[in-house]
């Protein structure tokens, strides 16, 4: 996400707290430690109602997301490593084996048998969602050529819209009252995606590809979450065990093409030891992320998974604040004003909806057993 674009003849007013220049007082770190707790509160006021479990999966997703640019930032700059698709690839790598072994372990232990997909799970969702997740990082890449950050970040909050057209197309109901508040979080990111927005048609054509196939892919996943037949669900960490093989191959094959062996030759040079440390934190980084990721869309679904990822842009603004010494602009501010209220209000509205869709359904049981007891 970037939201650091600055304007540079603006003074922030937060940059006049930061008055230390002998290291005894740093305003600016003080800042991003407030900036934390206020992300950690925001979570647990916005989604109270949904339980500590499903507050704690949040927050390791919000965290780990906000700190994935920083630790694969730190691989292509502080290492001059620069082969992103072979860093992806050691991520679903690592996510694979992670999740495996847990799947193993589970099974020696007689917890639970290790699922497999049907064939019809795997080329209907799985496989799709390996495709969609490389297509979609590709067209990311690709519309960065043509348009600015700023920009592509403005168009691809609009994902959550994307997820409620592909259900309607899908014949699925969607209740008007969620509208607003998604509307209002995309209006935030808006407003958030701050400085000169430069584009061309071609660049918005690829950035809106790139969100509908991510939104395609939340879906899909979201799907095999949450299936109604116990026989074909899948729990998150089964779920990304079985991703992570197809969108390995996938992502191997086009970095093959792309970066050959040139990442191999750079490992095996003299810095290797310390390059392969830096993309084992990445890799760590990218299994909670990954498997947090799953029990979010699980709990929230795709829509609200989505919403609640842009909690993240605080972190990420406070950084750049701290670390880069950005300016802070009166209107991300409000932009984040937006984003938390429409996240709030768009759990609240969903939480009630499923409340009372389950209330009524037990009176349906209950009236349909009393009038069994009646008839006998």
């Amino acid at each position: 996400m970037d939201h650091f674009n600055a304007n540079v003849g603006t003074a922030s007013f937060l940059q006049t707290l930061d008055t230390s220049d002998s290291g005894e007082f740093d305003a600016g770190q003080f800042v991003y430690a407030a900036s934390f707790l206020l992300v950690v509160g925001l979570t647990i006021g916005v989604f109270f109602n949904r339980g500590a479990m499903v507050i704690s999966g949040i927050l390791a997703y919000l965290i780990s997301l906000s700190t994935m640019t920083l630790t694969v930032k730190s691989v292509f700059v502080n290492q001059k490593f620069n082969h992103p698709k072979f860093v992806t690839s050691m991520h679903f790598l690592a996510c694979g084996v992670l999740c495996f072994g847990i799947m193993i372990v589970r099974h020696i232990a007689g917890q639970k048998r290790m699922p497999v997909p049907t064939m019809t799970q795997m080329t209907n969702v799985i496989l799709p969602i390996a495709l969609a997740f490389a297509a979609s990082v590709g067209a990311n890449n690709i519309a960065l050529v043509y348009c600015n950050a700023a920009f592509s970040e403005m168009i691809s909050g609009a994902a959550p819209l994307c997820v409620i057209g592909i259900n309607m197309c899908e014949g699925k109901a969607f209740d008007m009252r969620l509208l607003w508040p998604v509307l209002a979080v995309v209006a935030g990111v808006g407003l958030c995606a701050s400085g000169e927005l430069k584009f061309t048609f071609l660049g918005l054509a690829l950035v809106f590809l790139a969100c509908f196939l991510r939104a395609f892919k939340s879906n899909l996943q979201h799907k095999i979450l949450d299936h109604q037949t116990q026989d074909e669900n899948l729990e998150p960490v089964e779920l990304l065990a079985w991703m992570s093989p197809p969108c390995l191959l996938v992502m191997a094959i086009w970095g093959g093409v792309t970066e050959g062996f040139a990442p191999i030759v750079q490992l095996s040079g003299g810095k290797g030891m310390e390059i392969t440390m830096a993309i084992g934190v990445t890799c760590i980084n990218a299994c909670v992320l990954n498997v947090a990721n799953n029990f979010v869309i699980r709990d929230l679904g795709a829509v609200g998974c989505l919403l609640a990822g842009q909690l993240k842009g605080i972190l990420l603004l406070m950084g750049a604040f701290v670390m880069l010494g950005e300016v802070i602009q009166l209107q991300q501010i409000a932009g984040y004003v937006f984003i938390a209220a429409g996240i709030y209000f768009y759990n609240k509205i969903e939480k009630d909806i499923k409340d009372a869709m389950t209330k009524g359904l037990k009176a349906d049981i209950e009236n349909v057993q009393e009038k069994a007891r009646l008839v006998k």
